[in-house]
Formats: structure tokens, sequence, C-alpha cells
């Protein structure tokens, strides 16, 4: 899914984390902004990142981010050509690399 914001205005975005295993699964998403040059411009206040999640067999869970884009990106030049941001997540497995079975994707 896309949102359409203004700079400076706070926004509440929303993930879909599903274990697709028949096990219960815990661990911790780490995000990724893209272009790297919009990295320094997207703030956060809130976000499922910051814990550890625990999932049950087979469970969703509807995920908040609360984050805005700092006014100041509309002077910085090498923002001037980017249209778009993306925020995407990776869930890790409490002592392993990614779980394969788990996904985080923004609901659409």
């Amino acid at each position: 899914g896309s949102v359409k914001v203004s700079t400076g205005e706070t926004v509440t975005v929303f993930y879909k984390l599903t274990n697709l295993s028949d096990q219960p699964t815990a661990g911790t998403a780490m995000y990724n902004v893209g272009p790297d040059a919009a990295g320094a411009w997207f703030n956060k206040i809130a976000c499922f990142c910051f814990e550890e999640l625990k999932v049950g067999p087979r469970e969703s869970l509807e995920l908040p981010v609360v984050f805005f884009l700092d006014p100041a990106l509309e002077n910085e030049e090498t923002m001037k050509a980017i249209e778009a941001i993306t925020l995407s997540y990776t869930f890790f497995g409490a002592k392993t690399a990614p779980v394969a079975a788990a996904a985080a994707k923004p609901k659409s």
C-alpha cells in the first residue's frame, strides 16, 4: 500500500505481520528507508520495531508506525527529484537468521 503525506504531517500506517508457520515465533523487525538520501528526513515517533514481537502459529498482527517527514527536506537539493519514499521491514527471529515463515508488509 501507499500513502500521500505532506512534510511535517504526523502519519500513522499499519503493517500486517503474519506467522505462516505452525509454531510460535518471536523476533524483532528492522526497517529500511529508501532511497538512502531520504533516511535523514524520515522520523519515526512510534514503531513496532522498538520491541520484540511474539506471534502465535498462523497468527496475524496489525502493527502501527507513526512518523513524519522533516519539512527541512524541501530545501535539500538531493531530495528535489525524489517523488516517493519506501519504508520496508524485515522480521528477524529472536536468536536466528531472518525467519522465512514470517513476513511483514504494508496492509493494503
